[in-house]
């Protein structure tokens, strides 16, 4: 019996015990018959190139490709899923830590309910490795997720687990950097595709200082409302997401979210901690420090309000 499942990473300069820390626990897996595809994106990243060479030389699930040019995340995860051979296709960041039951909870959950993409509970941890709290109160039905995608993206990307074939029929993810996972989403439910959860915790998540996500958070708020405004209440004026950002991007604007973002982090660390206090200071701090951000809170709150 062939493999089912090929675990696709792309890379790109991650530091090298994150990496290593990230192969190692797909490598470990508790099911470990599987493909292991990582891309790396920066052809001129030496250090890398050699490291990840080295696993491959010594592991032969591992398949290893270098793109000729730095062409973006989405690229690279799209050119490791096409080269799949498998049926199943697991998606992996290469500075974040799967669980080693990952594959084994997610492969038996997708068969059993016949679901064509899952995703999981995740811990959010630092740079350093630290935990700073979990992201477990996803919505775990298919119609509760399609409820919660009106207004985010509720699925973790590095989580996913889905079906090829889906994927090829909806021609993968969109020419969109940034939200190209939220944009596929919609897509696979227009398309009568079915969704669900893992509700365990299957990945540590690392929320790095330097990451493409803080430093353009913004940028991605504003492709997210892009893409409700295309799909859900069909009154896009604007011919493209270029055009749309042109007209409603301020950097000012951009800097308050950005500083939002880290106050929330914060707010919901100092609710697992019980520390209701400082919870309710940030929040408040929020309301004064970011419209949008505040905006985004409200729909969020009046939705698990319904």
């Amino acid at each position: 019996m062939g493999r089912k499942v090929t675990v696709v990473m792309p890379a790109y300069r991650e530091k090298e015990e994150q990496i290593r820390q990230a192969i190692e626990s797909i490598l470990h897996q508790t099911m470990n018959d599987f493909e292991f595809i990582i891309v790396l994106d920066d052809p001129e990243n030496v250090m890398l190139k050699e490291l990840i060479e080295v696993y491959a030389k010594f592991d032969n699930r591992i398949s290893f490709y270098v793109n000729e040019r730095n062409s973006g995340c989405p690229f690279s995860k799209d050119r490791g899923v096409r080269l799949a051979k498998t049926e199943y296709v697991a998606i992996m960041d290469s500075d974040d830590i799967s669980k080693p039951y990952r594959l084994e909870r997610q492969i038996q959950k997708i068969e059993e309910d016949r679901l064509d993409l899952i995703a999981g509970y995740v811990t959010v941890i630092n740079d350093a490795g630290t935990p700073l709290y979990n992201m477990d109160n996803l919505p775990l039905t298919h119609d509760k997720i399609i409820k919660k995608m009106k207004v985010n993206n509720c699925l973790p990307h590095p989580t996913w687990f889905f079906r090829k074939d889906m994927y090829l029929n909806l021609d993968g993810y969109a020419n969109i950097q940034g939200c190209e996972d939220y944009d596929f989403l919609i897509r696979a439910i227009r398309n009568g595709y079915r969704l669900g959860v893992v509700n365990e915790i299957l990945l540590e998540y690392r929320l790095s200082s330097q990451s493409v996500s803080r430093n353009n958070l913004y940028k991605q708020y504003l492709m997210m409302q892009f893409i409700q405004d295309k799909y859900f209440h069909h009154k896009l004026t604007y011919l493209n997401y270029e055009e749309y950002e042109k007209d409603k991007f301020d950097e000012k604007v951009a800097g308050k979210y950005a500083l939002a973002s880290i106050d929330f982090e914060q707010a919901i660390m100092a609710k697992s901690q019980k520390q209701y206090i400082k919870m309710i200071y940030l929040l408040i701090k929020i309301f004064f420090e970011s419209f949008e951000y505040t905006k985004k809170i409200v729909r969020y709150v009046v939705q698990e309000l319904r």
